[in-house]
């Protein structure tokens, strides 16, 4: 059994999310690239269901996570807390406590080519590399994560690998919202 799960955030019915999400035109394209957004304007956010409750992870479409102040504190006193951003959400609708979009630094190249299980494209990629057309089972080499608990997975857009022990961390601190799913073909 994997040490390593997927994080999302949860939409659930009756719980606050946000609709609308626009980032700076300047960033747009490297919003996954595992670089510094510092210098990206703040990301305008238009709320749903505004008499909801809100978590400490908010759904919003994309794939970036959109965290609470709590997070925040929780993550930036992690050991991977120089590899976190926090680029803070205005809401056009609602006057709110402050969330922030989480901004992951640098990408890990830690898929398991020998022990996950996938099918590629018949045809090389751009750069001459291996394209994975569908992943039957997803592992995670965990000596190329740097003992990382949090991290995008290089090559594949919007993978939040998560490390069960930060999972429990999460849980054990009361933060909400969160989506925990195994990896793919994993219980």
């Amino acid at each position: 059994m994997s040490n390593y799960k997927r994080l999302y955030p949860k939409l659930e019915k009756g719980n606050t999310y946000i609709a609308n999400l626009i980032y700076d035109k300047e960033f747009e394209n490297v919003l996954y690239d595992g670089i510094s957004l510092k210098n990206m304007k703040s990301p305008n956010a238009t709320l749903k269901n505004l008499s909801g409750k809100s978590l400490d992870f908010l759904y919003a479409l994309g794939g970036k996570l959109i965290v609470s102040e709590k997070v925040k504190l929780f993550l930036e006193k992690t050991y991977d807390c120089s590899y976190f951003e926090f680029i803070e959400v205005n809401f056009e609708n609602k006057k709110m406590k402050p969330y922030y979009v989480l901004n992951i630094l640098e990408l890990v190249d830690a898929f398991d080519w020998e022990k996950s299980e996938y099918e590629l494209f018949e045809e090389l990629g751009p750069k001459g590399n291996k394209v994975i057309q569908n992943i039957i089972k997803m592992e995670i080499d965990e000596s190329k994560t740097n003992n990382r608990k949090l991290f995008n997975l290089l090559n594949f857009e919007g993978s939040i690998i998560i490390h069960i022990d930060l999972v429990n961390q999460m849980l054990n601190h009361g933060i909400t919202g969160t989506l925990i799913d195994p990896l793919i073909g994993q219980k």
